[in-house]
């Protein structure tokens, strides 16, 4: 295949790296989505925060170890529905899949699948987490 650059449209908020966009990640166990992962401020001087929501969008007490949750309330995505439909569908019926998503211009774009965030090596807060997580999925 001969060299090629490909370049994709910007999606940030603005110049300022500061505003930078939310990332929604679906994890979706056998077809299902189950839990949400909100990375925020990913460029920020003080660095990424994540928060779990569950489908309903209630914030969960789970967090990876190396970064900490959002001070204030993250409002519930304009999509959210419209995310957990699509995750579901795109999801099919693989054992765990996690697909992302942004909201720009008013509109659901979607990002990328992972079949294993984080290599499958990240920990969770609190130590608990790790079962109930691993509890989800089925093999």
């Amino acid at each position: 295949m001969p060299p090629r650059i490909l370049a994709e449209q910007y999606l940030g908020t603005g110049e300022n790296q500061e505003e930078s966009l939310t990332d929604y990640k679906v994890h979706v166990f056998s077809g299902v989505p189950k839990i949400i992962l909100v990375c925020t401020d990913r460029f920020s001087a003080h660095g990424m925060n994540e928060d779990f929501y569950d489908c309903e969008w209630n914030h969960l007490d789970i967090r990876r170890k190396r970064y900490p949750n959002r001070k204030d309330f993250i409002p519930k995505p304009e999509h959210l529905g419209e995310m957990i439909s699509v995750a579901a569908k795109l999801a099919g019926d693989v054992p765990f899949v996690r697909v992302d998503f942004y909201e720009t211009g008013g509109r659901l774009m979607f990002g990328e699948m992972t079949l294993y965030p984080a290599s499958g090596f990240e920990t969770f807060l609190p130590e608990e987490a790790d079962q109930i997580l691993g509890g989800l999925l089925s093999l």
